[in-house]
């Protein structure tokens, strides 16, 4: 009787240390994956894979890399897809609104859109907080209408959009230059 109390237990503990090793085994996973992320050469079609909350993190760390400051995710609205985040550059205060879309179709390389409301609303957001800089980051693309409204924004505001070709081309020449200093150093 002993041997089969013996024998549950080492089988309760078996269990128990597979779930602790599949437990670690995703941690690392998830570790490894945010890491490439971060340091790879990307596409787009790699950022539409990342979760929202990979995404903020890429987005803070891609402003980092472009000299913005106090980089700070402040709020979520509309089912957790769009993130705005704060930071500065030369002590003035922006907004950056961060959109993760999904691939629409693998074959023609077609992505989910930001259209000109939801610039509307960004708009409406920098200016009843006072703010005149703004950046919009999407994996997607921007309708011609979109484009349209942000360039005929009064001077005041200073908008920027990345889309995800652009995104994908200014990570490259972040990690480009990066690449070019470590290899410098290490000479």
């Amino acid at each position: 009787m002993n041997k089969f109390y013996s024998l549950i237990l080492f089988l309760i503990a078996l269990k128990c240390y597979s779930k602790i090793l599949l437990f670690l085994k995703d941690r690392l996973n998830s570790y490894h994956k945010k890491e490439w992320y971060k340091y790879a050469f990307l596409s787009r079609k790699h950022l539409v894979q990342l979760s929202i909350g990979d995404f903020e993190d890429w987005c803070c760390y891609f402003l980092e890399r472009q000299d913005y400051s106090d980089v700070s995710i402040v709020s979520t609205w509309n089912d957790n897809k769009y993130k705005t985040i704060t930071c500065k550059k030369d002590n003035t205060e922006v907004y950056v609104w961060c959109k993760l879309t999904s691939e629409v179709e693998e074959i023609s390389d077609s992505y989910g859109t930001v259209g000109r409301p939801d610039l509307q609303k960004f708009i409406g957001t920098i200016e009843h907080d006072n703010i005149t800089q703004g950046i919009v980051i999407t994996t997607g693309d921007f309708t011609s209408e979109a484009l349209d409204y942000v360039k005929n924004l009064p001077e005041r505001f200073s908008i920027t959009l990345y889309d995800g070709i652009a995104l994908s081309k200014y990570h490259r020449k972040i990690r480009e230059k990066e690449v070019a200093m470590l290899l410098q150093q290490n000479i």
